[in-house]
């Protein structure tokens, strides 16, 4: 009796395995244009993206309504879409897809062929689409004189373009999207596999490779809407040996954040940020930048910068105070302060003081172990706290007394257990900019509030969190 339940049971597994699977292939199937050379696929769960935006809430949609009275049977399509997008023969509840080759091109599922065709009719009544020719098995229209659209029983694939005329891949080409053989899929990779099992129920789930000067990165990423923030996450899914190789020496010479220096500020600056980091190896990263380099070859002709570096052992941060002066020709607040495993430098600054007259440099004390360097128009005000901290201060009011004393306004964001942290207030950039009348009209057509910060995590060199913070509506 047993054994019978169990072959029963053992039955219905492998009944149900199978059926997941075909079940799996037959969602899969409208996917197959999509070639395994793509250099990006995103996936968006276009239905959840909706349902989170709650556009029947938004000032979209009263948007469209103006546009379908203004229009009237003129433009019977748009009616269908808005009314009854059933009709149009697309099945809104699978993905959309977005691919680039040469191109870049859309992929919709079909659930019903005769009702997509019927809707392109309707779309060439209102004069926005050709009319639907065969090729052997194949579909094609012209939608808005731009793009191609061809299709067959299954999958929709509409081409964008091509290059910035506007020229889209010839005929031959696209239809050849629709003749890959399996190893020729994308979704038969290993990319697809690994993107979907990473990614989970991501609202938009993204492969996208790019060319460097050291080779090629392969990187899978996931973006979620959720409450009043974008969530972005994004690894290292495959790269070239150099850069591998560049990886893993930042891993090696990077370390957690204790989160130490976090309540800098009372208040949330423009922007300020923390690394966990082995001074040895950050003074060649500064030496192989051009720009850093000719900044401390200035320093070095007062103080012993490079010496300062080279003690850094732990968590540094860095803080820009405003935007304002940073966005003109002032120069802002800036502070930077870092844990250090020694303080012998300090032993040299008497010989630093006498010697920078040559160079026509200032240097006095101001404090235990704390003084103010002056050079032309450039004002330096550094040290070391008590708790052997070194920092450095363009500003000549900060004090080394202060820097324990204030609120870690960034604990919600949680500093803690990341190798990077950086977190930029949006609110004055965005009023700021030049594009901030189209910004706050994009936010108000979707419903959502205007962004508010930026925040960049990373634990490793092979994965980072971006997100994006947006004020309540």
């Amino acid at each position: 009796m047993i054994m019978k339940i169990i072959n029963i049971l053992m039955r219905c597994f492998f009944i149900g395995l199978v059926w997941s699977l075909l079940s799996c292939e037959g969602q899969q199937n409208f996917l197959k244009v999509i070639p395994d050379n793509a250099n990006l696929v995103s996936i968006i769960n276009v239905s959840e993206v909706v349902d989170k935006f709650d556009v029947t809430k938004t000032k979209l949609t009263p948007l469209l309504d103006l546009s379908h009275e203004e229009y009237g049977d003129n433009m019977k399509s748009l009616s269908v879409l808005m009314e009854t997008p059933e009709n149009t023969g697309l099945d809104f509840n699978a993905p959309l897809c977005v691919f680039r080759t040469s191109a870049i091109y859309l992929v919709a599922k079909i659930n019903d062929v005769n009702a997509l065709k019927s809707f392109f009719a309707t779309m060439k009544q209102d004069g926005v689409a050709s009319s639907v020719r065969e090729y052997g098995g194949l579909y094609n229209t012209l939608l808005f004189d731009a793009c191609e659209i061809y299709f067959d029983d299954a999958t929709l694939l509409l081409c964008i373009s091509s290059d910035e005329y506007g020229n889209v891949p010839s005929s031959k080409n696209i239809k050849r999207l629709f003749q890959l053989d399996e190893e020729e899929m994308f979704i038969y990779s290993d990319k697809y596999k690994e993107m979907t099992s990473k990614a989970g129920n991501a609202d938009v789930a993204t492969y996208h490779s790019h060319y460097l000067s050291e080779g090629k990165i392969e990187l899978l990423s996931s973006l979620n809407l959720e409450e009043g923030r974008f969530v972005l996450n994004t690894c290292v899914f495959n790269a070239d040996k150099r850069i591998n190789k560049i990886l893993d020496e930042i891993d090696k010479h990077t370390c957690l954040l204790e989160g130490r220096f976090a309540g800098i500020y009372e208040d949330l600056p423009f922007l300020c940020g923390c690394v966990g980091v082995d001074g040895e190896w950050m003074i060649e990263f500064f030496k192989s930048n051009q720009e850093l380099r000719s900044l401390l070859l200035v320093l070095e002709r007062g103080i012993d910068i490079e010496k300062m570096v080279r003690s850094v052992n732990g968590d540094l941060a860095f803080v820009i105070s405003d935007f304002t002066k940073l966005n003109s020709d002032k120069i802002p607040d800036i502070t930077v302060i870092a844990e250090v495993k020694n303080t012998d430098f300090l032993n040299d600054v008497d010989y630093w003081a006498s010697s920078m007259d040559n160079y026509g440099m200032k240097m006095h004390k101001i404090a235990e172990n704390q003084y103010i360097l002056t050079f032309e128009d450039m004002l330096l005000n550094w040290g070391v706290t008590p708790e052997n901290e070194l920092f450095f201060s363009t500003s000549p009011s900060f004090s080394a007394a202060n820097i324990h004393k204030q609120t870690n306004v960034h604990a919600p964001y949680k500093v803690q257990g990341n190798k990077l942290f950086m977190y930029t207030n949006l609110e004055e950039t965005v009023k700021a900019s030049s594009m901030y009348a189209e910004i706050d009209m994009f936010c108000s057509l979707l419903g959502i509030g205007e962004p508010q910060y930026l925040l960049v995590k990373s634990n490793s060199a092979r994965e980072f969190i971006v997100e994006l913070g947006m004020h309540e509506k």
